[in-house]
């Protein structure tokens, strides 16, 4: 495709923001666009800097101290923390009906409005209410509250990035450049205040969320993203041609609002069970689908999702217990260690690390055969899970004793906490661990991204990633599922507190044994994911992440086709079916770019 003459012919480079506000500007003024370069620009740093940025990060990192304030169980914690990341697999579901069901002649402002006025409604809730009333039945209001917030977050990103997708077809990348800066600023910047206001109270981190998220109600309403949805609706012609992707990504959905909906009324394991049920139909559709390769490819990223346990939840709780004097948990001597450490200290030191991991995947792992690749990143993976293994059952204290740092101690938010717990914490889950698990997750990020083909990308990409949504989802599950047959468990608030380390632990002096969380540790950061090496054998193929995975004309033509077009070529004697360049113009072809969100991962 090529770009849009704005004027004079001039090549794509890094353009400032002013030069940004001018194209946009011709573009409104030529008729391809909605809305003129300053107006859409306050609806993007509205979207990006506030909803996007810090509201995301203040409320999504007070979750998991709001509930453990409130003394949910761990597994309540974890199905609260597991479940809110579903709405982010249904972005394919959302940009489809955005496209085919417009109300008013709009194809977007209604439903990103709705869903504001709605999540910040919740987000008022949650930091006003009392603990008590927030903890009633396991924390159902938080829950529900929760998945309110998490569906604003997902509508109203997957639909602005629909409608800036029409300037980037035109001008090229440099607005996405520029979103995700906006966006990595944003995250960098609140990370600095999290940890303050966390120490402080959880729900100050929601009254700030709301805030940030009520601001875009006006932006919103006043159509400052210039959306005229209804123009932009698919027509029959692209529904044939890509039936199978439309369906798969709706089913996707289904599939997501099915298990919120179940989350507050099942067991773990019973979930688990739908889960598998639900994603075993959604690989099959994807069979029928997708090409063959990708498939395959994808398949392998699902089980290396869900062959692990996020243990996000009692971890935290780990590090950040204030123990209650004369409670069974102020005899474990815990860390200690205050939000502003847990949060702000190590998401520095976490960057520092992410930027080393990034360099040394780009000079080296993005050159490997791709197999040997996932075989060393995920002895990587194993080794960081040892880091923590190597904390939870104290042997870091013994380990570092020869340096006389257990002696020191440092006082931050009237929480002491001694320098052994810090520098393990620190190097090891900060520098270490971050290099090692961020070398195992890019190579699966660049799969991901290099089965994606020309003029359905994002389509693609949506629903791979909505794949890894649900997986992650699931190891929150698995986590949970394990700790309790280990019987690892604390729950409680002030002198009701109680700490149960479960499986192995022996009760010696400061809490140095194998415990429940240890031994769930060990099979999810270890065992599990060592299990997914034979599996490359499998699906990925014998060549080098330089190499192409994909023919070009992959995705071109019917995606329900037999076998032989599955396996990325073109039925006999029948030429290639080229796409309608209209295709490119609906929104849930452009919209739905692929992100990491540190966050969610």
């Amino acid at each position: 495709m090529s770009y849009l003459n704005l004027g004079a012919e001039r090549e794509i480079k890094a353009k400032g923001f002013w030069t940004i506000i001018g194209d946009i500007d011709e573009l409104h003024a030529k008729g391809l666009f909605n809305a003129p370069g300053r107006q859409f620009m306050v609806h993007m740093f509205s979207t990006y800097v506030f909803l996007g940025g810090f509201q995301m990060y203040m409320w999504y990192t007070a979750m998991t101290p709001l509930t453990s304030r409130a003394g949910l169980p761990f597994s309540a914690q974890i199905a609260i923390r597991s479940t809110t990341l579903l709405p982010y697999s249904m972005t394919a579901m959302v940009a489809i009906i955005s496209d085919n069901v417009p109300i008013f002649g709009y194809g977007k402002l209604p439903y990103m409005l709705s869903t504001v006025i709605i999540g910040s409604a919740a987000l008022l809730y949650l930091g006003t209410s009392s603990l008590e009333v927030l903890a009633w039945d396991d924390g159902i209001r938080i829950f529900w509250c929760l998945i309110l917030v998490a569906i604003m977050g997902t509508v109203n990103d997957v639909l602005t990035q629909g409608q800036y997708a029409v300037i980037v077809k035109h001008t090229g990348p440099t607005l996405i450049s520029f979103q995700h800066t906006m966006a990595s600023f944003a995250g960098l910047a609140a990370s600095f205040v999290a940890g303050i206001v966390l120490d402080i109270d959880p729900q100050w981190s929601f009254m700030f969320a709301f805030f940030f998220a009520v601001q875009a109600v006006p932006i919103i309403g006043l159509n400052f993203m210039g959306d005229l949805g209804a123009k932009k609706c698919i027509g029959n012609e692209t529904k044939a041609r890509d039936k199978g992707i439309i369906a798969l990504g709706l089913l996707m959905g289904v599939h997501a609002i099915g298990l919120i909906l179940i989350t507050p009324y099942t067991t773990a394991f019973t979930k688990q069970m739908v889960s598998l049920a639900g994603g075993a139909v959604l690989h099959f559709v994807s069979y029928k689908t997708l090409p063959f390769t990708v498939f395959k490819i994808n398949l392998y990223l699902f089980f290396c999702r869900i062959m692990t346990t996020g243990l996000y939840v009692p971890m935290y709780n780990f590090y950040t217990w204030d123990a209650y004097p004369g409670t069974n948990c102020e005899a474990l001597n815990l860390p200690n260690f205050p939000n502003v450490v847990f949060q702000t200290l190590a998401s520095i030191f976490s960057a520092t690390a992410g930027l080393l991991a990034v360099y040394l995947f780009q000079v080296y792992v993005s050159h490997w055969n791709a197999r040997r690749a996932f075989w060393l990143t995920t002895v990587f993976q194993c080794i960081a899970g040892l880091f923590d293994v190597f904390i939870v059952t104290r042997a870091n204290r013994t380990a570092l004793a020869w340096t006389g740092l257990g002696d020191v101690t440092l006082t931050v938010f009237e929480r002491t906490f001694r320098m052994d717990d810090l520098v393990s914490f620190l190097m090891g889950n900060n520098v270490l661990e971050p290099i090692l698990s961020l070398l195992d997750a890019l190579p699966g990020t660049l799969l991901v991204c290099k089965i994606a083909p020309k003029n359905v990308e994002t389509t693609i990409l949506a629903v791979l990633s909505g794949f890894g949504s649900i997986g992650r989802s699931m190891t929150g599950i698995t986590g949970a599922w394990i700790l309790e047959q280990t019987g690892f468990q604390w729950q409680g608030r002030g002198e009701e507190q109680d700490c149960q380390m479960g499986l192995g632990y022996s009760g010696s002096g400061e809490g140095a044994s194998w415990n429940g969380l240890a031994i769930t540790l060990l099979i999810g950061d270890v065992i599990l994911p060592l299990l997914t090496i034979p599996l490359t054998f499998i699906f990925l193929p014998d060549i080098s992440l330089d190499d192409d995975f994909l023919e070009e004309d992959a995705y071109q033509g019917n995606q329900l086709m037999p076998q032989e077009a599955r396996e990325l070529q073109a039925p006999p004697g029948s030429a290639p079916l080229q796409r309608d360049t209209d295709m490119d113009a609906a929104s849930f072809i452009l919209a739905l770019d692929y992100k990491t969100t540190s966050l969610i991962m």
